[in-house]
């Protein structure tokens, strides 16, 4: 296998005796990557880290594993990735910095698909749906030599027994598939990839559990004698890690019976893709597959141990204008202290909590000329957005002798140059440069990482003290768990951002009263206000865009 990994936790009692629990653990791989976890799982978008170019994405210590949907590249035929380079040479990722794995599908993406059926999977590129067979999908992984591979799984939402039963029979015989030698033809690698299998069971906690039972059971002689030279005992001998998505229960149901010992990832569905039901305050503990913030991880680690998220929600705040800013463990102030002077404007306080981030888009930043993180902050935020710095002088591209620099700075080290503000940043979202989006990824990526580096430091001490940070964690920063995602009367979303657009305001973005905010053209919402704000401010911005600037011309002449 490409990676192994070892559960090195002793964070407390619980989780020693229990197969649940927060846990520390390290990821070491065959090219020499080593992974601690907790840890990040970026995604990309045909093979791009999205907003990220190739330099900006080598300067990011935070970016470690990169995640890439196969689907994307199914436009052609046959797909690029099959015509000889490897996914790393292709997309430009280093072979010592970067683990990538691969899945047909994007784990993220929560629109309805055509059903699957016994001899295919429903996938979806630029071009609409496509039908990818398991024998195909095993020969584009064989060619596109990924470093590790998510198994196929049939985990569409299912209406009936029968047809549940069936996903999670699919599922196992798509993983037999998989694990098939492959033919000479096919130019196979001659290390396999390790494989994530992606749990299926749906809403059914039995069918969770009863295919996890599936996996640890003995395997038939057939499929014993199919799998040479494999020599496994059971199908879960072949599996290096879990992919796990629903409520807590479910998860715990998922994981019933398993290798403790082998990885936990949780991917999250995007806000923009998710429908939610029509109720209030719910979280992935209580059956919301998404995560949301920090708190959602936080609730996933001590109480399941999930090793690696998916950040795709993360790159979807920077998309709607937030920056984040928040730490673990949180501050030892309180709530209502005052920040320093020079640190800018502090995050809203919410029923008595602080957000978790600033929304730039909202017109007090418009004169924030401070960086992004809180200046009185315990931590510091290694991003080229809050601690830019010059390329060195071998570093430049020169196109002629005209381009040379002086004899003195021919060995000039990077030089740190003055952080982005918030200003500059607010300017570039409503003038609709797509460098604030680059900025903000940089900027969320470096943030949560710091955050999980934090986890990381509380789980190597013993004596429970990390289910106490997350405790005050809970208690400082606000988690929207209490905020309505349905409110009686919404305002309509030109309403809302204008005072944004026009600068009208002297003060905060003025919001309809009521208890939320929820997008009036989708009816769906986060169910936390800072990302209901930003995502609406977002939208008016781009719908004016689109609009074009005759309706200001008008209102100027």
């Amino acid at each position: 296998m490409f990676l192994s990994f070892e559960n090195l936790s002793s964070a407390s009692s619980s989780s020693s005796t229990s197969l649940f629990g927060p846990r520390l653990g390290s990821l070491v791989c065959k090219n020499g990557v080593k992974i601690t976890t907790p840890n990040l799982i970026t995604p990309t978008s045909r093979g791009v880290v999205p907003h990220l170019s190739r330099d900006n994405v080598l300067r990011t210590q935070s970016i470690s594993w990169i995640h890439v949907p196969y689907e994307s590249f199914l436009e052609c035929k046959p797909p690029i990735p099959t015509l000889g380079l490897s996914l790393h040479d292709l997309l430009g990722f280093r072979h010592d910095r970067h683990v990538i794995s691969m899945s047909l599908r994007d784990l993220s993406d929560g629109r309805e698909m055509p059903s699957n059926a016994a001899k295919y999977v429903s996938a979806w590129c630029i071009r609409g749906a496509r039908k990818v067979t398991p024998e195909e999908y095993r020969r584009y992984t064989s060619l596109a030599k990924p470093d590790i591979v998510y198994a196929l799984a049939d985990v569409q939402p299912v209406a009936s027994q029968k047809r549940l039963i069936k996903s999670v029979e699919r599922t196992a015989e798509w993983l037999v598939q998989l694990l098939k030698p492959c033919d000479a033809e096919d130019n196979a690698q001659a290390s396999a990839p390790s494989i994530i299998l992606q749990m299926p069971g749906g809403q059914s906690n039995q069918a969770r559990s009863a295919f996890a039972h599936t996996l640890i059971e003995p395997l038939h002689p057939t499929d014993v004698h199919t799998l040479k030279p494999l020599r496994l005992s059971c199908l879960d001998d072949a599996i290096s890690g879990y992919a796990v998505d629903g409520s807590i229960e479910q998860i715990k149901a998922s994981l019933d019976g398993l290798n403790e010992k082998k990885l936990r990832i949780a991917h999250s569905t995007t806000f923009s893709t998710l429908t939610i039901p029509p109720a209030t305050g719910l979280s992935p503990s209580t059956g919301v597959d998404m995560i949301r913030g920090p708190h959602d991880m936080l609730d996933l680690i001590r109480d399941v141990g999930i090793d690696l998220f998916g950040a795709e929600w993360v790159i979807k705040l920077a998309q709607w204008g937030i920056a984040l800013d928040f730490e673990f463990p949180p501050p030892q102030a309180p709530i209502n202290s005052k920040i320093d002077s020079g640190s800018g404007t502090s995050p809203k306080i919410r029923g008595s909590k602080r957000d978790i981030g600033h929304n730039l888009y909202d017109v007090r930043y418009r004169m924030d000329c401070t960086r992004l993180l809180n200046s009185n902050s315990s931590v510091t935020c290694p991003c080229f957005t809050c601690a830019p710095s010059s390329c060195s002088s071998e570093d430049v591209i020169r196109h002629s002798r005209v381009d040379d620099p002086p004899l003195y700075d021919l060995k000039s080290p990077p030089r740190s140059r003055t952080p982005h503000t918030r200003a500059y940043i607010h300017h570039l979202l409503h003038t609709h440069e797509m460098s604030s989006y680059a900025l903000l990824v940089g900027h969320n990526l470096a943030i949560i990482s710091t955050f999980l580096q934090g986890v990381r430091n509380s789980l190597e001490l013993s004596g429970g003290q990390f289910n106490a940070e997350v405790d005050k964690f809970f208690e400082y920063y606000a988690s929207g768990e209490h905020e309505s995602i349905y409110p009686s009367e919404v305002a309509k979303v030109e309403a809302v951002v204008e005072a944004v657009v026009a600068e009208a305001t002297e003060g905060e973005v003025l919001l309809p009263q009521g208890s939320g905010v929820r997008d009036t053209l989708t009816g769906k919402g986060t169910g936390i206000l800072l990302f209901d704000e930003a995502r609406v401010c977002h939208a008016e911005v781009e719908r004016l865009r689109g609009k074009g600037s005759l309706k200001r011309d008008r209102e100027v002449g």
